[in-house]
């Protein structure tokens, strides 16, 4: 999209936000290790320009642009980034800049995609660069992070670490799981000292899966543990699910995600692009359910807020 139009395009959704009452916007800015802004770090994202590592022409900077729109509509601005992902198609041609191409042993294939290797210290390192950088030049208001951490793999594939975990793991941890989820509990805990060491008041958020077992066990989050520690400021869970008496249930999940909420702010995810689609059910697609949660969760004293996914 053209300079102009992809400005007038957000100017358009930050009025319209602002309209019905927002008063913050979560915005990614590093999609796949690479970025929607100006770094010397890492590349111009291919989702800007549709090359990675081209300049957006005529330049600008959309993060900074839109952390002065929101600033301008009393909206704070949450930068989000996805620390892991490098790739989602492996055959996605990467910039000749891109840190892959200087450390290709930093990084793991499983699939069709390429990660960090998140049992590598050189790799939580670097995510803990690129987020100082961001905080010490950019005005925003937090880091948020969702749910991707270790790969959700397939039933047929295994995760390949275990010479990782002979190297670093083996002496400390009695398996590969706790191993595993070590290794995300330090990138978060090192990505909260980078931000408290640099600008104190920039909020650090992750939204997790509405799964506790899954974020646990597959993708190796420990939010409980992150909760209780304090490591992050504030919890979103993605509760994308209709009300109703299964264990799946959005009211079930809110009374659970309400228990374990310690020292961090407990706000609630809702996934409004299921509304209208077929393949969720008939129940998504009706305001007067997203009302009824609305109701359930503000009567949670723990819940502080909403965030309504995705702006389109």
């Amino acid at each position: 999209m053209p300079t102009r139009q992809l400005q007038d395009t957000l100017l358009v959704m930050l009025d319209s936000l602002r309209q019905v009452g927002m008063n913050a916007v979560i915005f990614q800015v590093r999609p796949e290790a690479d970025t929607f802004y100006s770094s010397e770090l890492e590349p111009w994202s291919r989702f800007l320009t549709g090359e990675q590592g081209k300049k957006p022409e005529p330049e600008w900077d959309p993060m900074r642009f839109m952390i002065e729109e929101c600033h301008r509509r009393a909206m704070e601005f949450h930068a989000w980034i996805n620390p892991y992902r490098v790739k989602n198609k492996l055959d996605d041609e990467l910039a000749s800049t891109h840190i892959y191409n200087r450390h290709p042993e930093w990084f793991v294939v499983y699939g069709d995609q390429l990660f960090f290797d998140p049992a590598l210290p050189e790799s939580r390192e670097h995510i803990c660069r690129v987020v100082g950088d961001i905080v010490r030049r950019y005005d925003i208001d937090a880091i948020h992070m969702d749910d991707y951490f270790y790969p959700s793999l397939e039933a047929s594939e295994t995760m390949n670490d275990g010479a990782e975990f002979q190297k670093y793991g083996k002496d400390k941890f009695k398996n590969v799981e706790d191993f595993r989820r070590n290794n995300v509990n330090t990138v978060v805990r090192n990505i909260q000292k980078t931000i408290i060491e640099t600008r104190p008041e920039v909020i650090f958020s992750i939204s997790p899966a509405a799964d506790m077992e899954r974020n646990y066990n597959t993708l190796f989050a420990d939010v409980n543990t992150w909760a209780k520690e304090g490591w992050v400021d504030v919890v979103i869970p993605q509760l994308y699910f209709a009300t109703g008496n299964d264990a799946t249930s959005f009211n079930l999940r809110l009374d659970l995600w309400s228990q374990y909420t310690y020292e961090n702010h407990l706000l609630i995810g809702y996934g409004i692009y299921k509304f209208g689609d077929s393949q969720y059910g008939s129940k998504f697609q009706s305001s007067d359910d997203l009302m009824k949660q609305f109701e359930l969760a503000s009567a949670k004293p723990k819940v502080k807020g909403s965030v309504l996914y995705s702006a389109k």
